[in-house]
């Protein structure tokens, strides 16, 4: 169902500048992330600026166990795509029997 006046073609450069306007818009917030994550970085590298003011490896703590579970998970997220039998968004689908509903 079109808006009165609206062309067929009008409802699809409509739709093609809403998923444009939605990935620029992912695209920002996530340089946005970025410059905070590069930031707090930054600031958590001075050991000072720790709760304890102690120091692993020249670095504060937290800026430590923030870059370490960072470089977990990456890690996590190719040895699962590596060792899983099947991808998950391949699987058929699995339909339960209607007698175990009832």
């Amino acid at each position: 169902m079109r808006a009165p006046g609206v062309e067929a073609g009008s409802q699809a450069h409509l739709k093609k500048d809403a998923i444009t306007f939605t990935d620029g818009l992912v695209i920002a917030l996530a340089l946005i992330l970025i410059y905070l994550f590069v930031k707090s970085l930054i600031d958590w590298s001075d050991p000072a600026n720790s709760y304890t003011g102690q120091s692993w490896l020249g670095w504060a703590p937290p800026a430590i166990i923030g870059v370490g579970f960072l470089v977990l998970g990456v890690v996590l997220l190719f040895a699962w795509r590596t060792h899983q039998r099947e991808p998950f968004f391949k699987r058929r689908r699995e339909v339960a029997d209607p007698t175990i509903l009832e």
